[in-house]
């Protein structure tokens, strides 16, 4: 898990001026296309497999080349049942093991919340679970009281507990059971009230499968297994870690890039027997029953995972932090785009990428796997293959409608003005050496003179470069020459929140003045820099008396047989 902490936190902070990862394309038999990345088709396609599969077969092989990235899985269903699956690249890179969509089993990191939220639903369902109760009800050990309102179930689910992002919850020697685990890692702090700010947090989902455990009385990945994964047919999935044996002969191993060699170790959370948080390995052909269930709201395999209205409910907003902001529904983060109604996850471990989309209205879904993280940093060009490979795949298929052009407003130049200055991540820590790390995570908005602003390649997943942003509605501004969308909050004056719309896991808000970067990087440098002089004349102090052989004199009063000290020490 920490893994993918740091992963992402370096990840905002090294993708300036990174190149387009890979050209438009749109058959096999055209060729590669000229259109940069991002282009948008002029006209919708039918989704048809013969037209999904020629664009896939141009678009990937090219991305992971390009990427250097070691293979990918793609899925898509469609009105009740796969219309494609496909292997590209290597899921074994040194014994050249295909990429296979029948038998890989791949690690989906945080795609797996899915499957613990629909855990929890259930029990919902069952009258077992209150959405709104204080989730202490249910545990046997404290939650502190940090504000007036108390933690719910709803608040796990949409992110909205107030936690901290820590280090200290990933760091514990294991597997231990969920219930051991949490009882001996500190409680992570309530930095905001719950409800008011979301910020994603694996702790949250931790808990919440520990609460499925408690009240089913049965260990959360027994839980899942009985309930999930038999009853639809995902016989090769599982919670557990290690990975059971029967399913490690076909996992793919991770890289982080394809030239790298040698993969990741297989293990990547040997702290939890299972992790409700992202230790699920699959199969494409199992990912496409559980898909198929939240699509379908039906019976799947003669199994109702969810009646309809439980399914609803779970898929509809349940958390919206600004007015015609993408709603976070319980389990899953608004990804609307075009004229679409989309909810998804996406997962990311050492190596391992993932990203899940539910066109919920169209009845579609759409899942990507790849095992590299590719160059250009630790961001690596997965992340730009995943945005682009989705943002791509709904021009082609589910373009907008035809709309008037937008008006920039005529209060944006001072509307612009209030968004400059220097913001932060609503997830982020309160008190470890991560908050110096986070320092190089903050995102920076300028004014421009006509009126727009322009943001840091900070939140730029697909491209990696700055944006210019022009105001069009009062809470809305549009990427100048782009897609992208900034939905922003201001109250008497001031600028309270404002997000990327396909960046809605967390929240940006203004930075006080005393952990503001400005001051604070060149403390930390000069810090550091004061720091490795006083490491470094150990060493040299050390030659210097063996060349010599004698000691650094120090000043007097300084030294002596009582009290005093020799320099360097021996």
């Amino acid at each position: 898990m920490m893994l993918r902490i740091i992963a992402l936190l370096l990840a905002f902070t090294g993708v300036g001026s990174l190149p387009p990862l890979v050209h438009a394309e749109t058959t096999a038999s055209e060729g590669r296309a000229a259109a940069v990345l991002g282009s948008e088709e002029t006209a919708s396609r039918h989704l048809t497999r013969a037209d999904l599969e020629a664009w896939l077969d141009g678009f990937v092989p090219y991305a992971l080349a390009q990427g250097d990235i070691a293979g990918a899985l793609v899925l898509v269903v469609k009105d009740g049942q796969v219309l494609l699956k496909k292997g590209y690249g290597y899921a074994n890179v040194e014994h050249a093991v295909p990429m296979d969509p029948e038998s890989t089993v791949f690690p989906v990191a945080s795609v797996g919340k899915t499957l613990t939220w629909t855990a929890v639903m259930q029990l919902v369902e069952q009258g077992l679970l209150e959405l709104d109760r204080d989730i202490n009800d249910y545990l046997d050990f404290r939650i502190p009281d940090a504000y007036d309102s108390a933690i719910t179930m709803r608040h796990l689910m949409t992110h909205t507990a107030g936690f901290e992002e820590r280090i200290k919850q990933y760091r514990r020697n294991g597997p231990q059971p969920l219930g051991s685990y949490l009882r001996e890692v500190p409680v992570p702090a309530r930095i905001d009230p719950p409800g008011e700010v979301q910020a994603y947090s694996n702790y949250g989902t931790v808990l919440a499968g520990y609460i499925v455990e408690r009240v089913s009385d049965q260990p959360f990945e027994d839980y899942v297994a009985h309930h999930i994964l038999a009853p639809l047919g995902m016989v090769r999935s599982s919670f557990r870690s290690p990975v059971p044996e029967a399913l490690q002969t076909d996992l793919a191993r991770s890289y982080s890039r394809r030239s790298a060699g040698a993969p990741y170790p297989l293990e990547m959370r040997p702290e939890l027997t299972a992790d409700p948080a992202g230790s699920l390995v699959t199969t494409v052909p199992d990912m496409a029953r559980f898909m198929l269930a939240h699509l379908e709201r039906r019976p799947v395999a003669d199994y109702a995972l969810l009646q309809p209205d439980t399914m609803r409910l779970m898929q509809e907003p349940a958390y919206r932090p600004i007015p015609g902001a993408p709603g976070t529904t319980l389990g899953f983060f608004g990804a609307d785009y075009n004229d679409s109604r989309v909810i998804g996850h996406t997962g990311d471990d050492a190596g391992s990428h993932s990203d899940l989309k539910l066109l919920l209205d169209e009845g579609v879904g759409l899942f990507l796997f790849v095992n590299s993280s590719g160059n250009g940093g630790l961001i690596g060009a997965a992340y730009r293959l995943r945005a682009s490979l989705y943002f791509q795949f709904m021009d082609r298929y589910f373009p907008a409608s035809p709309a008037a052009p937008e008006l920039t407003l005529i209060a944006a130049p001072e509307h612009a003005r209030l968004m400059a200055g220097e913001y932060e991540m609503s997830r982020r820590p309160s008190g470890d050496f991560l908050s110096a790390l986070y320092l190089a995570a903050r995102v920076r908005v300028v004014a421009n003179e006509d009126g727009t602003i322009m943001t840091s390649p900070l939140i730029n997943l697909e491209t990696g470069r700055p944006q210019t942003w022009r105001q069009t509605a009062p809470s809305v501004w549009s990427e100048v020459g782009g897609r992208g969308k900034l939905n922003v909050l201001i109250e008497d004056g001031r600028v309270v929140r404002w997000l990327p719309r396909d960046l809605s896991t967390f929240e940006l808000r203004p930075v006080p003045a005393l952990r503001s970067a400005t001051w604070n990087l060149p403390l930390l440098a000069a810090t550091a820099t004061v720091l490795f002089a006083v490491c470094l004349q150990w060493p040299i102090a050390t030659v210097i008396r063996r060349r010599y052989a004698r000691h650094s004199q120090l000043p007097r009063g300084m030294g002596g047989t009582t009290g005093g000290f020799a320099w360097p020490p021996r």
